[in-house]
């Protein structure tokens, strides 16, 4: 990704001539990029676990990532015998449909941090790698800054560092797709 691009809305920004209002549009830049990195895993994980689910794929064939992904849900709301009939049913019967609860598979709990989104990339059955090194910037930096924001934090915004944070989410973002466009390329939702 290009750094320092000279966006219309950087334009705009150096026009300020008022650092309030550079302040304001600092903030949600920071808050808006949050946002978006929030709203992309959620949406491109969902999609990707709908995609697996409209395939059908047997439980044999099927990566024992996914497969225990869709066991969790199995008698949640049942007491444990229950529990244990349907979990013996579901490893047992090869005529036994499985099936994701994809909104708890990839809830960003409001607050996706590096922990959540390790958990997101665990239950998707997706490499956490990729992100291990990026956790300071989602907790220290990007998700410290959005909660100081949102939850009324009256300090300024460098514009420069909100610009930073925006490009670094979209470097998150991109790579987040490439996760999930190699993991059905290479069709690792199977064994």
């Amino acid at each position: 990704m290009e750094k320092n691009r000279n966006t219309s809305f950087e334009v705009s920004v150096e026009d300020k001539k008022n650092s309030k209002e550079k302040d304001v549009l600092a903030k949600s830049v920071i808050l808006i990029s949050y946002s978006h990195w929030e709203g992309f895993v959620k949406s491109i994980s969902m999609y990707y676990l709908s995609y697996i689910a409209f395939l059908a794929l047997p439980k044999d064939k099927m990566s024992t990532n996914l497969i225990a992904s869709c066991l969790i849900r199995i008698g949640e709301n049942q007491n444990m015998a229950t529990k244990i009939k349907e979990l013996h049913k579901a490893l047992t019967d090869n005529t036994y449909k499985l099936a994701f609860n994809i909104d708890k598979l990839v809830d960003a709990e409001s607050n996706l941090n590096s922990v959540v989104l390790d958990k997101i990339l665990v239950n998707i059955g997706a490499s956490t790698s990729t992100f291990e090194t990026k956790s300071i910037f989602i907790d220290s930096i990007l998700l410290k800054n959005r909660n100081d924001f949102a939850h009324g934090d009256r300090g300024r915004a460098d514009f420069d560092t909100a610009i930073d944070i925006a490009d670094t989410v979209l470097t998150l973002m991109e790579l987040y797709k490439t996760e999930i466009e190699n993991m059905i390329a290479l069709k690792s939702y199977r064994i």
